[in-house]
């Protein structure tokens, strides 16, 4: 726009004014250079409002995901002009909203090692790592989240990832407490979503890390602060918090408020990876593996 505005002005004068007394004094000529001067004026505006439009549109697939439309979101997909690596990673998250874990991987695994080599900053790792925790091939993607984590300063999702992965697998479980604090110290925003979800989240991942570390008396303060942090959340991060506090309650020993907390979740999100994971806990519950 610094640019326009000066060369805008210039051409005005140019066309409108003939500086250089050539021009035809016909008045379909006049209108038509009113019309040129306009059309110049005018098009960088167009361009903006073209462009907030654009951004909105390309936004569309992941709105509708995030209210269990995965068939909808995934044609949007098709017809948003992304660049290629980012059109794909959305599609992979879509996928991988919708539980079609296999579809997911198999999306995101070019991504995630894009010439060969892990992409060890890339959100595509890190959504690759957690389909391979949810289909508990835990060694696979310990083993990337140990290289990520290495490489990431502040600490961050990765670190988050990694100590989700512990925890998945009763492993090193002070390590998986020590990996939350550091995020929880840095402060660092994970992703683009809502920042409560993102606090609720945390705190919460932070009381189940600290109940499997038989920190019992902290673990229940900070499942209260978690709670008071997602009074406000939308149903889908409502669920999310309240799936990890089954698994806190659970570690502490309160099957019964584990199972409500699950239930809970349940009802709230009844769709997609949210309620097959749900789903999940509840059986491991009632099996009492």
């Amino acid at each position: 726009m610094v640019i326009v505005v000066p060369v805008t002005l210039i051409t005005m004068i140019a066309v409108l004014f003939d500086v250089c007394n050539l021009g035809d004094k016909n008045p379909i000529t006049l209108l038509w250079k009113v019309v040129y001067v306009a059309a110049l004026i005018l098009t960088p505006l167009a361009y903006a409002k073209w462009r907030v439009l654009l951004t909105r549109f390309a936004l569309l697939p992941t709105w509708l995901a995030l209210r269990a439309k995965y068939r909808s979101a995934l044609f949007c997909n098709r017809f948003v002009f992304y660049p290629p690596s980012y059109g794909e990673s959305q599609r992979g998250w879509i996928l991988l909203e919708a539980g079609r874990f296999d579809d997911a991987l198999a999306v995101f695994k070019p991504l995630a090692f894009e010439c060969r080599s892990p992409q060890l900053r890339d959100w595509s790792l890190a959504f690759y790592g957690t389909i391979l925790v949810i289909n508990k091939d835990f060694e696979t993607a310990q083993r990337l989240f140990e290289a990520a984590t290495d490489s990431e300063s502040p600490p961050g999702k990765f670190h988050m990832a990694l100590a989700d992965c512990l925890m998945a697998q009763r492993k090193d479980v002070e390590r998986a407490r020590e990996l939350i604090e550091a995020v929880l110290a840095a402060g660092q925003r994970l992703g683009s979503g809502s920042e409560r979800a993102e606090n609720a989240s945390k705190i919460a991942m932070h009381a189940l890390s600290l109940a499997y570390c038989r920190i019992n008396d902290r673990a229940e303060a900070r499942l209260q602060e978690a709670q008071l942090e997602s009074a406000q959340l939308d149903r889908r991060n409502l669920a999310s918090v309240y799936l990890v506090a089954g698994l806190t309650w659970r570690e502490l020993g309160n099957l019964e408020r584990s199972r409500a907390a699950l239930l809970e979740a349940k009802g709230l999100w009844p769709f997609g990876e949210l309620a097959i994971r749900i789903h999940r806990k509840l059986i491991e519950l009632d099996s009492g593996a």
